[in-house]
């Protein structure tokens, strides 16, 4: 089963969580990042929709840069870089750099205004086309322009077929490399690494945690396997690799029968893993259906006519 939403947009008002918005706010006034952030994380491994949680998130992420060099307990990189949170980020539609805008609680409330003197980004109001600073900054430039020459902070947006302007506000787009999954639908997850070591587990949670709903907590679900120096570089070789890691996983009854059919493969090169080429498998449960989703599911049907009454 997989979630409807990819990217999250703040709506004026919501069915707070107030438990949690609470619990967070108290962390955060203690200047306890970190803990905020694994408090948020284990909420949306729970309940990965939650308006709540994700604008806990969002609350959380906006430490500025001197916050972070100062704090008693920064965020992670590890921490920022869930898969959880890929919904509240941005992404640069140039070089796929990714960052937490500030911009959408800066516009909540019934008469925000946003006013920003040299954006982290721009971004297309019409298609989210997006560009990061840095990428922005490489449009080609006169020799006679003055050095203090205002900042533009607006461009015609150079998406294909979009007629539209980027500027600010900057909101999130998600994550490309993030597929929305509903974590309580994954049966387990196979990590094998580039050579004969497999990783230890701190590096395995590193990487899954990046690219599947998973926390820490999850690492009973997150089986470590050796591979065969060389088998990553091809596409065929990865999918006997994948392939066989799987089946015999299945022999020894840590997935239920048929689980190549219900897994999908995600070949991590070595920049996006940090220190070498990962192979992630991820193996779906058998039928399965989040509490609630069935009675959902009736109710469409008899809507629809599909079934009796």
């Amino acid at each position: 089963m997989l979630t409807g939403m990819r990217r999250f947009d703040l709506p004026a008002d919501w069915n707070h969580d107030r438990a949690l918005e609470r619990r967070v706010e108290e962390l955060l006034y203690a200047d306890r990042h970190r803990s905020a952030l694994d408090e948020v994380l284990r909420h949306l491994r729970r309940n990965p929709e939650s308006t709540s949680g994700l604008f806990a998130a969002q609350l959380t992420l906006m430490q500025s840069r001197t916050a972070r060099l100062t704090s008693p307990e920064p965020v992670t990189e590890q921490q920022t870089s869930s898969a959880l949170l890929a919904p509240v980020m941005t992404e640069c539609s140039g070089c796929r750099g990714v960052w937490c805008s500030n911009h959408p609680l800066l516009l909540h409330g019934p008469a925000a205004t946003l006013d920003v003197m040299n954006p982290l980004g721009l971004q297309c109001p019409s298609c989210r086309y997006t560009l990061c600073r840095e990428c922005r900054n490489q449009r080609p430039k006169s020799y006679t322009d003055p050095v203090d020459m205002a900042e533009i902070v607006s461009q015609p947006c150079p998406a294909s077929g979009c007629d539209g302007v980027l500027t600010t506000p900057v909101l999130p787009t998600g994550r490309h490399d993030v597929v929305p999954t509903d974590p309580e639908s994954i049966e387990g997850v196979v990590v094998a690494r580039d050579g004969r070591i497999p990783p230890t587990m701190e590096e395995a949670l590193r990487v899954v945690t990046k690219f599947v709903p998973f926390t820490a907590d999850d690492a009973p679900l997150v089986h470590r396997r050796p591979s065969v120096p060389g088998l990553m570089g091809d596409a065929s070789t990865r999918e006997e690799l994948a392939s066989s890691l799987v089946r015999d996983l299945e022999r020894q009854a840590a997935f239920v029968s048929g689980a190549w059919a219900r897994s999908r493969r995600l070949f991590i090169l070595a920049g996006a893993a940090i220190d070498t080429d990962y192979l992630i498998i991820v193996v779906r449960r058998v039928n399965w259906m989040r509490p609630g989703g069935l009675m959902e599911s009736l109710t469409a049907a008899r809507r629809a006519g599909r079934i009796g009454r």
